[in-house]
């Protein structure tokens, strides 16, 4: 359902003799009922008409013929009706012009996102074709392909987000277009190609997406962490599904269609540092490793998201998921303590569905150990106590403060295999402790 906001603004504007229409991606979403999250609204009205019939008019983007109208404290963005010119930066242009709302169609990038709707009318405006390639399901640069990619090269990554967001086909020349000029992803910044591989990676068809970034020789200007895993062995005994990038793509297929963007990162670079890790076999009992790659891994994963401009949250839950994703056939062995804590870390569930994204994109799939440790967790998993003992209770002993916190994980750890009780035993035992040394 349009928002009364937006259908109250649109109803003001041609109220006042102006057009005023949706546009671009909400209008494709309208037309295949998908759920609709921004609402871009375009009109004849520039800046000094908006003023005189709202109440509330923010000058956003004056030099881009974008304002912001202010409805029951939400704003609403309201561009004009333009042509574009120069575009110098291969991204915004030099300047505008007010424009007809078919050559307003005409700078925009897919024919699918090229149409436009009135709501008060109930009809669909269609300059180019939008519709008809909405039927049969095809990505279609508007106009001439090589222009449209110059003007703002992310839209290179976009056809691809938008292709495999909607599991639509590319038409010929869109496609053409995409290939030969996949080198000018190189002139975005690595902020905005982040954004989107994220927009990317969080859609259902992230395998899909991934693997045509790869074949259309993009992935190696934005990801050359993942592209170089192509050739890299693998041993058979583990892996018959063939070399570490075909594993990757495999355990991207595996994820759940809504997971979190820090768990598919770690699908994504678990094993991006294998080639930094690789031994190779020293005699014919042997064969090629991997030891410590989890940390070489999370190290690049690092690397990469610190690129891309990605939160702290998000950089810090995916190095742990990364760097812990061998770790966990280590818990079967563990002591209550240690297995305790990592049971109670918050990131524990999500290192299940790693775990279990990783067995599944391995060829014989097995999922015994994801299995086995999934039922250790639901059957051992108890809240981690309430500590006896403070760095303040040992101050007052006397403790040398360079010990406290040695001494302090000591008596946790006792007291969660149970060998500790109370306030009163855990001091006991730091006295002891003291005696023994």
């Amino acid at each position: 359902m349009i928002p009364k906001e937006v259908i109250k603004i649109i109803k003001k504007l041609q109220a006042n003799g102006f057009i005023g229409l949706i546009a671009g991606g909400a209008v494709r979403d309208l037309v295949l009922g998908r759920e609709i999250n921004d609402y871009d609204i375009v009109s004849n009205a520039e800046y000094h008409d908006l003023i005189k019939i709202f109440s509330k008019v923010v000058p956003y983007a004056l030099e881009y013929g974008v304002s912001l109208i202010i409805e029951n404290n939400k704003s609403y963005e309201i561009t004009l009706f333009r042509k574009d010119f120069e575009y110098s930066d291969g991204r915004r242009p030099k300047y505008i012009e007010k424009s007809t709302p078919k050559e307003d169609a005409m700078r925009r990038d897919f024919t699918i996102n090229a149409l436009y709707y009135d709501p008060i009318g109930k009809k669909i405006i269609d300059y180019i074709g939008g519709k008809k390639d909405l039927e049969d399901k095809l990505i279609r640069f508007v106009g001439i392909p090589t222009e449209r990619i110059n003007e703002d090269n992310l839209r290179l990554l976009r056809a691809i987000r938008i292709k495999n967001q909607l599991n639509f086909s590319y038409e010929n020349e869109t496609l053409k277009a995409i290939i030969d000029h996949s080198d000018l992803i190189k002139k975005v910044s690595n902020a905005r190609v982040g954004q989107e591989m994220a927009k990317i990676l969080l859609s259902k068809n992230r395998s899909q997406a991934i693997k045509e970034l790869s074949s259309f020789g993009i992935l190696k200007y934005i990801m050359p962490e993942i592209t170089r895993l192509k050739g890299l062995k693998q041993p058979d005994i583990f892996h018959q599904e063939g070399d570490v990038l075909t594993h990757t793509f495999l355990a991207l297929s595996q994820i759940d269609d809504y997971e979190n963007l820090y768990v598919i990162l770690a699908t994504l670079f678990h094993d991006s540092g294998k080639l930094e890790a690789i031994t190779y076999p020293r005699n014919e009992n042997d064969r090629i490793r991997f030891n410590d790659h989890a940390y070489y891994s999370a190290s690049i994963a690092n690397q990469v998201m610190t690129r891309f401009n990605y939160s702290k949250v998000i950089r810090q839950s995916t190095i742990w998921l990364i760097k812990n994703h061998m770790s966990w056939f280590q818990i079967f062995e563990m002591s209550q303590a240690k297995k305790q804590k990592m049971f109670n870390h918050p990131l524990f569930s999500d290192l299940i569905k790693l775990a279990y994204y990783d067995a599944m994109g391995t060829y014989p799939q097995n999922i015994d150990h994801v299995v086995e440790l999934q039922q250790l967790y639901q059957k051992e998993y108890r809240p981690l106590p309430k500590k006896l003992l403070t760095g303040k209770d040992l101050v007052e002993l006397g403790i040398d403060k360079k010990m406290i916190g040695k001494v302090l994980e000591k008596i946790y750890n006792l007291q969660i295999n149970g060998k500790i009780r109370s306030k009163k035993e855990a001091l006991k035992k730091v006295s002891q402790l003291l005696i023994n040394r």
